[in-house]
């Protein structure tokens, strides 16, 4: 499936033969993905800061934009690869 179409079947959770898991949009990855990340961010800045406040602060905001940066580099990645079986496709053909 390409395009929107398997965007549109792992919403409607189709069987795994129809479609790969991979190539589903994972809102809970990515959600898992901002409190791993925040969790990091905060012991590290506490480490190098000493104050809980500043590491809090100061690793709220990173995180924040990186997990929609994430979400939609995934997206990116899983298009470019869905391009690419159709262009092996069409060649074999």
């Amino acid at each position: 499936m390409t395009g929107g179409r398997w965007f549109k079947a792992c919403k409607k959770g189709l069987d795994h033969d129809q479609v790969h898991p991979d190539e589903c949009l994972h809102p809970e990855k990515t959600v898992s993905y901002y409190f791993t990340h925040i969790t990091v961010a905060v012991l590290v800045a506490y480490a190098v800061t000493g104050d809980w406040f500043i590491s809090i602060t100061l690793s709220l905001l990173e995180p924040s934009v990186q997990t929609v940066v994430y979400f939609f580099h995934e997206r990116f990645w899983s298009q470019t690869r869905n391009k690419k079986s159709l262009e092996l496709a069409r060649v074999s053909q």
